[in-house]
């Protein structure tokens, strides 16, 4: 999968990630690290048409983190607050609701 285009569409990715995620040091990192594991997994593939769907995939993904990622920020009063941009989708937040709880990672269980 290292051709000049995949090159193209991993830093494109990339880039989006860490503008989405800038700043917070627990997620840059981790999209880092699965953004290679995927390019890595398909690094030999040879089928043009399986490379042509991978890279429009990767294409969707960086556009979703650019227009759709939002990072929310502890403000001066103890809340969470956002800066929605212009590129951000329709730039308009969904609610935060009273009660919500982030999602857990699962443990895994050992054998």
């Amino acid at each position: 999968m290292a051709n000049a285009t995949s090159l193209q569409v991993y830093r494109r990715i990339l880039r989006a990630a860490h503008t989405a995620f800038k700043g917070d040091m627990h997620m840059l990192p981790a999209a880092r690290k699965e953004i290679r594991m995927h390019f890595e997994e398909n690094r030999h593939e040879a089928d043009a048409q399986a490379l042509q769907g991978m890279l429009s995939q990767g294409e969707d993904a960086a556009e979703f983190l650019r227009q759709m990622v939002v990072q929310a920020a502890l403000t001066e009063r103890g809340n969470w607050g956002m800066k929605l941009e212009a590129h951000h989708a329709d730039a308009e937040a969904e609610p935060v609701e009273v009660g919500m709880k982030l999602p857990k990672e699962k443990k895994s269980k050992k054998p």
